[in-house]
């Protein structure tokens, strides 16, 4: 946690003359932060595996470690999956989920639109879209629709999402 808050100097934020107070602590495969209001799960997915071996052989500081989030707040359960490999990081999680923000990069869309629709998702986000998501909006809303996917949104630069 040394670089986070290193960073926080760097940029001229000194903890002493912040106006809230943080504990920062790392994130690991079952971290759960819960109070009064909120409860927020890290879930370890694959999407870095890969570089295991390489990492390990050099004594690398950066575990490279990616995950999803479940947060459950005022009833609602958002799942927000950061980089994932494909379904299988996701598919325990999404499981009548309110909110899921889903990066579009690494995973087939058509398969993530088959798994909301059996989750029973309510309202989804596509993130991270690459240019060939991006040119086929329409026929993925198509397939959406297929699947029994209501309300699919595509992220972009500034959308606000207003949550019931």
């Amino acid at each position: 946690m040394f670089w986070f808050e290193n960073m926080f100097d760097c940029l001229y934020l000194f903890k002493e003359k912040l106006n809230i107070r943080y504990n920062l602590k790392p994130i690991t495969q079952n971290f759960e932060f819960k109070d009064d209001k909120i409860v927020l799960k890290a879930f370890l997915n694959q999407h870095l595996f890969s570089n295991r071996e390489f990492i390990l052989e050099e004594n690398l500081p950066n575990k490279m470690e990616s995950y999803c989030f479940v947060i459950e707040i005022d009833n609602m359960k958002i799942v927000y999956t950061g980089d994932i490999t494909d379904k299988n990081d996701i598919e325990d999680l999404i499981e009548r989920s309110d909110f899921l923000i889903c990066e579009s990069t690494h995973i087939e869309v058509e398969e993530l639109l088959a798994l909301i629709g059996r989750k029973k998702v309510k309202s989804t986000i596509l993130a991270h879209i690459p240019e060939e998501v991006e040119r086929k909006k329409d026929w993925i809303n198509k397939r959406a629709k297929d699947f029994n996917c209501e309300n699919l949104i595509f992220a972009f630069d500034g959308l606000n999402i207003d949550i019931p």
